[in-house]
């Protein structure tokens, strides 16, 4: 009792001041880090950004379509043929509009 199939001994002796818990020493803790990214929406973001003042150097105009620029943008960079509304929405807020 208390070995694996190779003869190894994994039985735990039990705590003398606490019966319910396993194992001769404190529980351990872990602790976690995550270390997030650029999310995938940062880079194509700036794609964005860069194709529209290529294609509207004094500005975005005020009646722009946000369908027709994603099909364009689409059409110029195939990476960005899927790209997600709220990316352009983002990208659109910090470009600059025709007579600022």
């Amino acid at each position: 009792m208390g070995q694996d199939k190779s003869g190894r001994d994994i039985s735990a002796e039990l705590d003398k001041k606490d019966p319910h818990r396993w194992g001769p020493g404190p529980v351990f803790h872990p602790t976690v880090t995550i270390i997030a990214g650029r999310p995938k929406s940062s880079w194509q973001q700036q794609r964005v950004i860069k194709h529209l003042k290529e294609m509207y150097p004094d500005g975005l105009p005020a009646k722009h379509r946000p369908g027709e620029l994603r099909a364009a943008l689409g059409k110029r960079d195939p990476d960005l043929k899927k790209l997600d509304w709220k990316t352009l929405q983002r990208a659109i807020a910090q470009m600059p509009k025709a007579g600022d």
